[in-house]
């Protein structure tokens, strides 16, 4: 995976009455996928929601963004 984060935002999650919590959603760079060639896939993170980065894939690198 690659690590270059190149778009990141912040949002305010809440899970029913409880208390407030930043929720921070990264994309990396794209690159050409090792797993899918020929296609092109970004890391994404959502932190804390999700324990580890995953892969969204495109045919290209914009469509992969």
């Amino acid at each position: 995976m690659q690590d270059e984060v190149i778009a990141d935002y912040e949002l305010v999650g809440r899970q029913g009455e409880g208390p407030r919590f930043p929720v921070r959603i990264s994309v990396c760079r794209p690159v050409q996928s090792e797993r899918m060639a020929p296609a092109w896939s970004c890391s994404v993170t959502v932190d804390p929601l999700w324990s580890k980065p995953f892969e969204i894939y495109g045919e290209g690198s914009f469509q992969a963004l």
